[in-house]
């Protein structure tokens, strides 16, 4: 017992620290919240970690805006891992489009993943890296001020309302699976290129991003379990960050439906005020995870951004696995 609330305080401890020392973190609307669901777009190391032979992941997230349209945001990932010479390695791809609701400011991003993975004394140490091409366009760009984001009041400066640049990106994850806990963090550095991000006929430098991820899946029994867990950015503008609790329980037994699962998130809540609440609850239907969840804005956040609340579902489908694993730690828990 001494060994388990030892190991539970030291991950919950790492967490708290990880969202402490972030400092100047940095967040926007493209992102999603159910980020457990979308492993590939966190963090590249995590391309080919879970159990099976190949995994699917599907979600959307639809903002609603009260003086224009939606944001609309559309993710799907595919992965799948493989032995050379008994090492594991993962590789896969994700592609995203998100479309603002206001001057239809559109990104559409493809990255291609690579990771590999290492069980050192039952401590799996993973690494990978990311190549991608994000291309960006403004439907009503002919009005759109870039230093004000106003799209009644052009600058007057002349621009094609298009931008592509490619991007790269790298990780760094560990985990580690004892009698009742299961402790995993995570780090990633983005924009390792410094792409040039600019509508005009200059340069302006996407600046290095640095995402950090940690959590803490603890078993209460053998079919109850929750999760703490946290997700930050590290950038050069505002303080964000999501924190939330996942509380599951698993069905003995062959039955179809083989886990639910339910959790709350908060966007900040650590460093600053609360901005937003999200709501999840989902289910396991044989090997296919849904998850549905609702984003509420708080107090003057929504207001100052003219966002109410967000809806989001994602969906992940893992195959079964062929391979004959000689280490077995679960992920990916909700």
């Amino acid at each position: 017992m001494r060994e388990i609330l030892t190991a539970t305080f030291s991950g919950v401890l790492l967490v708290v620290s990880i969202s402490l020392m972030c400092g100047t973190i940095y967040g926007q609307e493209a992102d999603m919240a159910l980020f457990r669901a979308h492993p590939l777009a966190v963090n590249p190391s995590y391309t080919g970690d879970f159990s099976g032979d190949w995994r699917l992941n599907l979600g959307y997230r639809n903002q609603q805006v009260v003086t224009a349209n939606p944001y609309n945001t559309t993710i799907a990932g595919f992965d799948a891992h493989f032995y050379i010479r008994n090492e594991k390695l993962g590789a896969g791809v994700y592609v995203m489009n998100d479309v603002s609701g206001i001057g239809g400011l559109t990104y559409n991003k493809i990255y291609a993943s690579l990771g590999y993975s290492k069980d050192i004394a039952n401590h799996i140490f993973s690494i990978g890296f990311q190549g991608g091409f994000v291309s960006a366009s403004v439907n009503d760009w002919n009005n759109w001020n870039d230093v004000t984001g106003d799209f009644t009041s052009p600058s007057g400066e002349s621009f094609d309302g298009k931008a592509s640049y490619p991007d790269l990106n790298a990780g760094f994850s560990w985990k580690h699976k004892s009698k009742h806990l299961l402790p995993r963090a995570g780090i990633s550095l983005n924009h390792l290129n410094s792409p040039n991000i600019s509508f005009f006929n200059d340069t302006e430098k996407q600046p290095l991003q640095i995402l950090v991820d940690a959590a803490l899946t603890y078993d209460i029994n053998e079919k109850i379990m929750f999760t703490p867990l946290m997700m930050a950015k590290i950038k050069s503008s505002s303080n964000v960050t999501i924190t939330g609790l996942d509380l599951a329980y698993e069905f003995a037994g062959k039955k179809t439906v083989k886990k639910v699962f339910a959790g709350v998130y908060l966007n900040n809540g650590i460093i600053e005020k609360t901005t937003s609440v999200m709501l999840h609850f989902g289910a396991q239907v044989k090997r296919l995870e849904i998850n549905v969840g609702y984003e509420q804005r708080t107090g003057i956040f929504g207001e100052s951004t003219g966002t109410t609340g967000a809806f989001e579902i994602a969906v992940v489908y893992k195959s079964i696995s062929t391979y004959l694993n000689t280490y077995s730690i679960p992920c990916e828990r909700f």
